[in-house]
């Protein structure tokens, strides 16, 4: 059922609920790999919005959205009219299928660039234009039913037409049987992932997903089905990291028959020029001569390949970084070999960036020299490769978390995303940076998009339950935590947002229950014991609650999580002074502050509104 928005008195649609359509049509995969589209739209909404539909004119539009100078003359450039064209398309796009249901239609009528918001069963309600000439851009209920028809009529041709092509590459198999190649054999198919993505007409199924089929004997349809994925890449290596022979297949999902298959026999560093060759066969195997399709950008490596060296410790780092948090510090030496052996070597670099931003992310070190290295390595990634998403994503991280600037960082993000499409953990991170921004329809939306690439990750779940929890839909984060647990039991984590979710909606009890089995699982964490603190305090069990606010105080635990125990103690001083501590601890939790339903009681406070200012939120 569509959202019914709420109507002004004199029948308009309101202009919070616009806005958050607008995030929503944002987010959709009609725009995205749109950046300068995305803005046009963003533009005019928020120029109608605010009264100023009149000075919506060709020339602002030109100047405002593309950069062009003061002087713009429309004759002679016809950016604003080409660029409204796709515009209207991809609004028509959208509505046939993902806003198919929607409660608010956003329109931009021909011929002008003032747009009409209405809702969904009734006629355009234009926005108000200055001066006694106004025009209202109706259509005739009739021809709204003939419309109708015919998209309903179209959808499944649609879809068929414009629906990317879904691949999955597998980890190839080692011949040898060595489990000291499996760097290897991830590395190369890794590689594989990363050129594939860079072809925007194909979808590629995220390695978190992909290598969970690792040694499995498992039929190709079975394969394809769990990865929603109609073509898999896989293949074998035999041989030593010096010298390797690699074989590679396509095959089809549905029949489960090879399309193509190659070998290469050579140096380990000439394997990224066959994987090159291996990306090519596959677009031409998959994609052919389909008609609009687009260029990839071309990989750094498939430009120079690494030098000797490189490419080996490149792989072990890349494999290291890629098992967890245990793990990633010890990937760092081997990237900076690899960078070291060949200072030209973007992926290195590009890898460096992602180990250290995630580090400082999860405050596993010095978080102020971690952010230096991080934006040391993604300067030079993308002076080597400016078309590295990766790079791209982890600086955006950066920019939100730790800079706090906001546009900087939704400036990456959206770059990455239309470079990659495919990148799941740019769509995660994204989401995350939208959370504390309050925009929760797009934030969801990016999360389901990186549920729809990565479909076996259960993590993604987590971070869903928490955009769920702070928009306030508390029964939806319980559901999404629970289906979590079914899908894995032992996925210990997820019991963490349910049992904040439950909290929130008053069921105390099961809340702690929730956390004891996380604190079981997991340890006395005081990422854990925050949430225990405020469930307990909520409970009436204030002294239980008192003991876990000093155990958190003993470590120096972080300031957020004492912040909520102090909070629901009722302390509205102390919990102050432990978010002031956040601050100077660089805590990237407390970026969510103006949105975390347990600091609640605190956001009137002349204290909380000075800090989140200084937070730029």
């Amino acid at each position: 059922m569509a959202t019914v928005p709420q109507l002004t008195p004199d029948g308009r649609v309101d202009a919070r609920d616009v806005r958050e359509h607008l995030d929503k049509v944002l987010a959709s995969s009609s725009f995205t790999g749109a950046p300068r589209v995305q803005q046009f739209l963003r533009f005019v909404v928020e120029e109608a919005l605010e009264g100023r539909a009149g000075e919506i004119k060709e020339s602002v539009v030109a100047v405002q959205v593309f950069g062009r100078r003061s002087d713009f003359d429309s004759h002679s450039d016809s950016v604003v009219r080409v660029q409204a064209t796709h515009l209207r398309k991809r609004l028509r796009e959208y509505y046939r299928i993902e806003g198919l249901r929607d409660g608010v239609v956003i329109d931009l009528p021909p011929g002008a660039y003032v747009p009409a918001f209405r809702a969904a069963a009734g006629s355009p309600v234009p926005v108000p234009v200055a001066g006694p000439r106004r025009r209202r851009w109706l259509l005739p209920l009739a021809v709204l039913s003939v419309l109708a028809a015919t998209l309903a009529l179209g959808t499944f041709a649609w879809l068929a037409r414009v629906a990317p092509t879904s691949i999955a590459v597998l980890p190839f198999v080692s011949l040898d049987g060595a489990s000291e190649s499996d760097y290897l054999v991830e590395g190369i198919a890794e590689d594989l992932m990363t050129s594939l993505a860079r072809s925007p007409d194909l979808r590629v199924v995220a390695r978190t997903s992909a290598f969970q089929f690792r040694g499995k004997n498992i039929s190709a349809q079975s394969v394809g089905r769990d990865l929603g994925a109609s073509v898999l890449l896989e293949g074998s290596i035999r041989g030593e990291p010096k010298h390797l022979k690699i074989a590679a297949q396509l095959v089809n999902v549905a029949s489960g028959f090879d399309l193509w298959s190659e070998s290469w026999e050579g140096p380990a560093g000439d394997a990224p020029l066959f994987e090159e060759q291996i990306v090519r066969a596959v677009e031409r195997q998959v994609l052919g001569n389909t008609p609009g399709k687009r260029e990839p950008t071309v990989s750094a490596t498939a430009v120079r390949p690494p030098l000797p060296g490189a490419q080996e410790a490149y792989w072990r780092g890349r494999y290291l970084l890629s098992k967890g948090h245990e793990t990633r510090s010890s990937s760092i030496q081997y990237l900076e070999a690899a960078a070291q052996a060949d200072p030209q070597y973007a992926p290195a670099y590009a890898a460096l960036t992602t180990a250290y931003s995630t580090m400082a992310f999860h405050m596993e070190g010095d978080v102020g020299e971690l952010v230096a290295k991080a934006r040391a390595a993604g300067g030079r990634a993308l002076q080597l490769d400016p078309g590295s998403a990766e790079t791209l994503g982890s600086l955006a991280v950066l920019s939100y978390a730790f800079d706090h600037d906001w546009p900087a960082a939704e400036r990456g993000f959206e770059r990455a995303l239309e470079l990659n499409p495919s990148y799941a953990r740019g769509h995660l991170q994204y989401a995350l940076g939208l959370v504390t921004r309050a925009r929760f329809d797009a934030a969801i939306a990016h999360i389901r998009a990186a549920r729809g690439l990565d479909p076996l990750s259960y993590s993604i779940g987590n971070d869903l339950a928490l955009a769920l929890e702070c928009a306030g839909r508390y029964d939806e984060s319980i559901a999404s935590a629970r289906q979590t647990l079914r899908n894995d039991p032992q996925f210990a984590y997820a019991h963490v947002p349910l049992g904040a979710a439950l909290s929130m909606k008053g069921d105390n009890p099961a809340a702690i229950a929730e956390l004891e089995q996380a604190i079981q699982s997991l340890g006395r964490g005081p990422w854990i014991l925050g949430s225990m603190g405020f469930a307990l305090a909520r409970a009436g069990r204030r002294v239980e609650a008192a003991s876990i606010a000093k155990e958190i105080e003993s470590v120096d635990g972080p300031g957020v999580q004492l912040a909520y125990v102090y909070a629901a103690l009722g302390d509205k001083a102390r919990a102050l002074d432990a978010l002031e501590r956040a601050y100077g601890q660089r805590l990237v939790d407390l970026n969510f502050m103006a949105v975390d339903p347990m600091l609640a009681s605190l956001r009137g406070e002349p204290r909380f509104l000075a800090l989140k200012s200084r937070m730029g939120l």
